[in-house]
């Protein structure tokens, strides 16, 4: 909102007039005056007047305000009615400032056509600027970048230099200069042979397509001289020969030609694989049925099924007549028997236990492990496993 200042003098007669009362209605949308109004009178020997409207307190909603001018001494009344032209000395807002501060102007304010080429003023565009592409910017940083990126589709020093080549002439480019265009090239224009022509035949003293070194090469070039299997040597017969390889019972035969090798390998069968450690003899397997000892474990380093083989020599000690000896393979009881050990003395038994545990992942881990009724020790222990295939 804003305060809108009106003033004047009143005279009577080429004489001023003090005491007039005036006062400004707004008018309303259908041409009648508010019932609220400001109001003011003019000073006595200047006749001068000036009445404030703060049209946040009185608001007129056509924006027009009706001024009565009432002269107390005659009871006359004078108007002067809102689309009367005045001259506005000052605008400001009801605490003094402006009515209009920066940044309050929107766009829905600023009425259509209002905004010519004149009131933008000119830009220059910077063909060379060195600011990223982007979807947004000002309207001068935008010309600059359509003016770069014409310059760099042209080729040419300006973005403003005469075009080049037309679009249109550049589709056609390959016609123009075909045989019956309206430029044609001819194979001597490139530097390439007519499309007619023959060449020297080559021999081995003399160069023709090719050189005569290539040509004594080419035809004592065999596919191969000789390969040797076992005893055996396979010696080719012409430059045509070809070497076949014929993959046996399992055997497996997968050929790379982009890397130019074939990989061998078995295929079905058993493969065995001897895994595993030996345990430090002597070693404990303890004197307590709850506690077992690891005497021996390996890696199964590929993924598969196995047979395993667990050996072991369990010593039984003096102690009862019988100790009662178990072996496990992760876990999985294996062996589990009294043992005599020779009335008192030592008795030394050997055992070997089977044990198929699979499929397994590679990098499984088997362990063998022994656990005594009473004092007994373990002198060796080894583990083997045997890779197997099952039906």
């Amino acid at each position: 909102m804003a305060t809108l200042t009106f003033r004047g003098f009143v005279y009577r007669d080429g004489q001023p007039i003090g005491g007039v009362r005036v006062r400004a209605y707004p008018v309303l949308a259908d041409g009648s005056l508010g019932a609220n109004y400001a109001e003011t009178s003019s000073a006595q020997g200047t006749g001068a007047w000036q009445l404030s409207v703060d049209t946040s307190q009185l608001a007129s909603p056509t924006g027009l305000y009706d001024l009565e001018l009432f002269d107390p001494q005659t009871g006359q009344r004078r108007w002067i009615k809102g689309n009367v032209s005045f001259q506005v000395a000052s605008l400001f807002g009801p605490d003094g400032s402006l009515p209009f501060p920066d940044n309050s102007v929107t766009t829905a304010k600023i009425a259509d056509a209002a905004v010519t080429d004149s009131k933008l003023g000119n830009r220059t565009v910077d063909q060379g600027t060195d600011v990223a592409y982007a979807n947004t910017g000002s309207l001068t940083q935008i010309l600059s970048w359509v003016a770069k990126r014409f310059k760099e589709i042209l080729g040419t020093a300006n973005w403003s230099d005469a075009v080049p080549i037309t679009l249109t002439s550049l589709a056609s480019h390959a016609s123009r200069h075909k045989t019956g265009g309206a430029d044609p090239l001819t194979a001597a224009d490139i530097g390439a042979a007519p499309e007619s022509h023959t060449h020297p035949v080559a021999t081995q003293t003399s160069d023709g397509f090719m050189s005569a070194g290539d040509k004594t090469k080419l035809d004592t070039l065999k596919g191969y001289a000789a390969v040797k299997v076992g005893n055996t040597l396979v010696t080719a017969g012409s430059a045509q020969d070809t070497v076949e390889l014929v993959a046996g019972t399992n055997v497996t035969l997968t050929p790379d030609a982009t890397n130019k090798k074939v990989t061998i390998a078995a295929s079905g069968g058993t493969a065995p694989l001897v895994l595993g450690s030996q345990s430090s003899p002597p070693t404990s397997v303890g004197s307590i049925t709850t506690f077992e000892t690891t005497i021996a474990s390996m890696n199964l380093s590929s993924a598969g099924t196995y047979l395993i083989l667990g050996f072991a020599a369990i010593t039984v000690v003096n102690g009862p007549s019988t100790t009662a000896i178990t072996l496990k393979i992760n876990g999985d009881t294996v062996f589990n028997n009294t043992m005599y050990n020779g009335s008192y003395g030592e008795m030394t038994y050997p055992i070997t236990v089977p044990y198929v545990i699979g499929p397994v992942a590679a990098n499984t881990t088997v362990n063998l492990t022994a656990q005594a009724a009473n004092t007994a020790f373990c002198s060796y222990a080894r583990i083997v496993a045997l890779r197997i295939n099952l039906p």
